[in-house]
């Protein structure tokens, strides 16, 4: 299970970085807080916390995330991967380990370039790409082989999933002229031992928009339901992508019926970060967030509809809170049971000022 843990501290901004290990029936979910309130408990059969006394290589974290053999990998934060040029570590609950990752094409009198872990694909494969976001990593810890894809001067990686059949996908945006925005291109790349194969790519118009800046997590949301793979044009629609035959389409949220009209809001613009959100839930249905002020929605991949979420609506969104920000995360775990958590955050002032956290767990089945 994989989310920010910076993100989702407490209000105590000591706790920031503190690990609670919580046994879910058998699943296992990473907290950086224990000031999250849960509706209908999980059963808790054990608490740790972990700190640089037991070995963590740093209290400032941004993700974290189990991969398929229980190892735990965890990136620090941006400023303190910038300061200390530290790259993901794992962490096994008494130390942190680290790997080195070096293309052929890096000097070796030259520093290590600091990396970014993303995630674990089917194959077994962690990848992630370097803090610069020029170059793609795809390796094995057990084996240690690597492979390293260089981006175009003109393209930024938006984020990466796993592919179905092995391998990741990148996608990635080519933007011309910055202060010209026109018609760019998103693409999607397959990587796998070492080739890059494009899938599909689609032109659209970001006039009147923002520049999709790379987030400094890597959290533009894309996610691949099945062989479709799915992400957000700026706030103007849904992109939907055949994996099979790489066929790409905009569906603008003028297109889905019996919804209300979809708004724009200064705060949810992407200039550091993006707020809204996508995960696969159940076997055929896409949970969106689509900031504060239009909410949840699920998205039946089958038939296109797309319903507004009353339940989630009601208990995590909230009326007079122009002066925070509604951040939302959203995790799922190698059983398909996903996590979500949300807080208030006060604008302008600490991230760590949080009001009316929120947690809570959904089953494949749909059951809270």
């Amino acid at each position: 299970m994989k989310f920010n843990c910076t993100n989702i501290s407490g209000a105590n901004a000591k706790l920031i970085g503190i690990f609670l290990m919580i046994l879910l029936v058998g699943n296992t979910a990473v907290l950086a807080s224990d000031s999250i309130y849960f509706h209908n408990p999980p059963i808790v059969t054990s608490i740790d916390h972990y700190t640089l006394s037991d070995g963590l290589a740093s209290n400032n974290l941004n993700n974290v995330f189990v991969d398929s053999k229980g190892r735990m990998w965890v990136n620090p934060d941006v400023m303190t991967a910038r300061q200390f040029r530290l790259s993901f570590f794992q962490f096994d609950g008494t130390k942190s380990i680290f790997h080195e990752l070096k293309p052929d094409s890096l000097s070796k009198k030259r520093a290590s370039q600091t990396w970014f872990i993303m995630g674990e694909a089917n194959d077994g494969f962690l990848y992630g790409a370097d803090r610069l976001n020029k170059t793609l990593f795809y390796w094995h810890p057990d084996n240690g082989i690597q492979f390293f894809i260089k981006l175009e001067a003109n393209e930024k990686l938006l984020n990466m999933a796993p592919h179905p059949e092995g391998g990741v996908l990148a996608l990635t945006v080519e933007i011309l002229d910055q202060s010209n925005l026109g018609n760019e291109t998103y693409r999607v790349t397959h990587i796998k031992n070492g080739i890059a194969r494009q899938v599909g790519s689609i032109e659209l118009d970001f006039k009147d928009d923002l520049i999709p800046i790379t987030p400094k997590r890597l959290e533009y949301p894309f996610e691949v339901t099945g062989n479709i793979a799915w992400f957000f044009h700026q706030r103007k629609g849904l992109v939907k992508l055949s994996v099979n035959s790489g066929a790409m389409e905009l569906i603008p949220w003028t297109d889905f019926e019996g919804i209300p009209l979809i708004k724009k809001n200064w705060k949810d613009y992407p200039n550091v970060t993006f707020y809204w959100n996508m995960m696969g839930v159940k076997k055929d249905e896409l949970l969106l967030y689509l900031g504060q002020q239009n909410g949840f929605f699920t998205l039946n991949i089958h038939n296109g509809l797309l319903n507004q979420d009353h339940r989630l609506n009601e208990l995590i969104l909230r009326e007079n809170r122009e002066d925070y920000m509604l951040k939302v995360f959203f995790a799922r775990d190698n059983n398909k049971n996903v996590f979500i958590s949300s807080g208030y955050y006060k604008l302008g002032v600490s991230p760590f000022e949080v009001k009316d956290f929120q947690a809570l767990l959904i089953d494949q089945a749909g059951r809270w």
